[in-house]
């Protein structure tokens, strides 16, 4: 798939550190700006969860106006945010509870995703959250403010909330916009960011895109001592 012809592409981050920016492979400039509290990890950014933040040049309204699209792979280590209260998945809003635009947080009472935008707290459904696993998050909201959670490609929520952001803060990854005490804690690997509403098919494509094939071989008639290739491997378990 070719970023540059992925219609209503905004913004798209592998997580891969070029010195202290994130560059948007989109091609469209969204930089961010990679904080002295975020380490490269295994298979992309580690936030620690106390005040690591990347804020991008994205700060226009204009593009949500129409309905947009959040994708999100990552893995989450805890609730995140000083004191527990929960990171930030990503923020553009003002720094008072999300007025002025929005945000999409971990909320451990029902452990659920969160979206606020400072008038209005609409969850997904509860206990879809598990720590210490790779996950996928997608976020729609239509232009008339219908919005749906989809986790690892299912649905998993929707709700209603006419909108009208008014910020120009900057699109912030893992932490509150232009503030620090909202971390994300965990692993970011994937973000993707849209100017339209993706269909379910394309969410599902989107989570199973990071989903690995795996190839069984039965070699129960394998004579003993016989050498098998050494790449394959026998694989058990689910």
């Amino acid at each position: 798939l070719s970023y540059q012809k992925d219609r209503g592409l905004l913004a798209a981050y592998n997580f891969k550190r070029n010195g202290d920016t994130l560059v948007d492979i989109s091609g469209n400039g969204n930089n961010g700006t990679i904080t002295d509290g975020v380490i490269q990890g295994k298979e992309g950014l580690v936030f620690n969860g106390i005040d690591s933040t990347i804020p991008t040049t994205l700060t226009s309204n204009a593009d949500f106006v129409n309905g947009y699209t959040i994708l999100a792979r990552f893995n989450m280590r805890s609730t995140g945010g000083i004191g527990g209260v929960g990171g930030r998945i990503i923020d553009k809003s003002t720094h008072t509870s999300g007025a002025g635009g929005f945000y999409i947080t971990y909320r451990s009472q029902e452990n659920a995703f969160t979206y606020n935008d400072g008038g209005a707290i609409i969850n997904s459904n509860h206990d879809v959250v598990k720590f210490n696993v790779d996950t996928t998050l997608a976020f729609t909201m239509t232009s008339a403010g219908a919005m749906a959670f989809y986790v690892n490609g299912v649905a998993e929520g929707t709700g209603n909330r006419a909108y009208n952001y008014t910020t120009t803060n900057p699109l912030t990854i893992g932490n509150r916009s232009t503030y620090t005490d909202r971390s994300f804690d965990g692993e970011f690997k994937d973000l993707k960011i849209y100017s339209r509403v993706l269909s379910l098919q394309e969410i599902k494509d989107y989570h199973n895109s990071f989903i690995k094939p795996v190839i069984l071989e039965d070699f129960s008639n394998y004579s003993v001592g016989e050498t098998r290739p050494k790449e394959w491997q026998i694989i058990s378990g689910e």
